[in-house]
């Protein structure tokens, strides 16, 4: 596992506050996000349904996975492995394990979380499909990744106890095969609404704001990317140190994602904070102060973009028929096979092994 100490390496160097910095920021924001996410059921007086119960068992995965990390600072994470003592070095080893476990589980949940909220929002035949197709794809690549991870190396506790005679994966091409299919199924999950949304009969302005909150997630992607980048650039021989920058990343990825799955949901308490706001961008207009006689239709068709439930439904369409009155035209006039227009309302191969 460790490698003969080279005269050019600083044996005093500790790279652990890149970590803590990374969870100190984007952590927060996810817990905030999630807790937005749920106020703005709250105000909306909507029930919970699946997709938010999947993100409660996310906030929780990403808690665990967060401490996880923090936990392994206390053991020689973000220091060289030469300065480790054996039982130290077990002891981190051991949590690295338990932390893949969670990294799976966190991304692959999140992934679902997202994907449960689309079909309740796009009720089509297609689009229903294609959500389940990918989520297939999803529980698959985190079953693979979970039994590789858990049986990288043979025996499965010779991952962590340098003493037991043991055989294990190629770390460099396990983090590779994995790493793929993970990219992939996010790049499907970010362009899967757009099309949807753009069917929509809302002007382009609208629908651009609207497909805003869905590709919010892009930063999710290009956080996988750099992490896989770092992995295939690290010193592996070296893990205490040298998966400093990966394990940054996968904290940024989770949490970021996290909070990418929430945004879509958060317009109602958005427009409560930020009325005046949230109305002139959607509008292209100021707000009208002459008691909603003349407010945008957009404005309107964006508020029935956030009304999420069936229970709504009803509230919304009184509205909509008045709406309809005063600006003229329909906003209800759309093709069922594209979703309803009242229910419209961002990832693992980081198991380490060592290569025999």
């Amino acid at each position: 596992m460790a490698s003969p100490t080279s005269p050019n390496v600083d044996l005093r160097a500790d790279r652990s506050a890149y970590v803590r910095e990374a969870i100190g920021v984007t952590l927060p924001l996810a817990i905030l996000a999630t807790a937005g996410r749920f106020v703005s059921r709250r105000l909306q007086k909507t029930k919970l349904n699946a997709s938010d119960y999947m993100c409660i068992a996310s906030l929780v995965g990403v808690i665990a996975f967060a401490a996880l990390t923090l936990e392994s600072i206390e053991y020689g994470f973000g220091r060289h492995v030469q300065t480790l003592s054996p039982e130290t070095l077990k002891t981190f080893l051991k949590i690295f394990f338990a932390a893949e476990m969670f990294y799976v589980f966190d991304i692959t949940a999140i992934k679902i979380t997202i994907l449960l909220l689309y079909t309740s929002l796009f009720p089509g035949k297609g689009f229903a499909t294609a959500a389940r197709l990918i989520a297939a794809v999803c529980c698959a690549w985190a079953i693979a990744c979970l039994l590789g991870a858990i049986f990288t190396c043979n025996p499965i506790r010779g991952f962590w106890d340098q003493s037991v005679p043991s055989t294990c994966l190629d770390s460099s091409k396990f983090f590779i095969g994995n790493a793929a299919p993970n990219i992939a199924t996010d790049i499907a999950i970010l362009c899967l609404p757009i099309r949807e949304v753009w069917r929509l009969q809302m002007s382009a302005r609208t629908k651009m704001v609207v497909s805003g909150f869905f590709l919010a997630g892009a930063f999710v992607v290009v956080a996988s990317m750099v992490r896989l980048a770092l992995i295939v650039n690290q010193d592996l021989a070296d893990p205490t140190y040298g998966l400093v920058t990966v394990f940054t990343w996968s904290n940024i990825e989770i949490n970021t994602a996290l909070l990418s799955a929430c945004l879509p949901t958060m317009r109602p308490l958005l427009q409560k904070a930020w009325p005046t706001f949230l109305v002139s961008r959607i509008s292209g207009k100021a707000p009208d102060k002459s008691n909603g006689k003349r407010r945008s239709k957009d404005v309107f068709a964006f508020q029935a973009y956030e009304r999420s439930h069936d229970d709504d439904f009803h509230r919304l369409r009184d509205a909509t028929t008045t709406v309809d009155s005063q600006v003229g035209g329909s906003l209800s006039d759309h093709d069922p096979e594209r979703g309803d227009l009242t229910r419209l309302p961002s990832f693992p191969e980081n198991s380490f092994a060592k290569g025999k």
